[in-house]
């Protein structure tokens, strides 16, 4: 069930660890990596990793997402 989008916004601005899975070629699996991010309700997502780390040069070269996919784990 899908929360409604003040609930939501309240979730994503709370500190949580995200995970991030960026195809990084064709003939691999996706590098699949957990991180910190921050959010603001009615602002963009962001994260923060090392320049240079492999994870940051998948995300550079996947560009910036169109969509989101998500599901709750817990």
């Amino acid at each position: 069930m899908a929360l409604p989008k003040a609930e939501r916004e309240r979730f994503l601005a709370e500190p949580h660890v995200g995970v991030l899975s960026v195809i990084e070629r064709p003939d691999r699996g996706p590098l699949t990596v957990p991180l910190w991010y921050g959010y603001r309700p009615g602002g963009e997502l962001w994260i923060r990793t090392p320049p240079g780390s492999r994870k940051a040069r998948a995300i550079d070269a996947a560009g910036r997402p169109e969509h989101w996919l998500s599901a709750d784990l817990g």
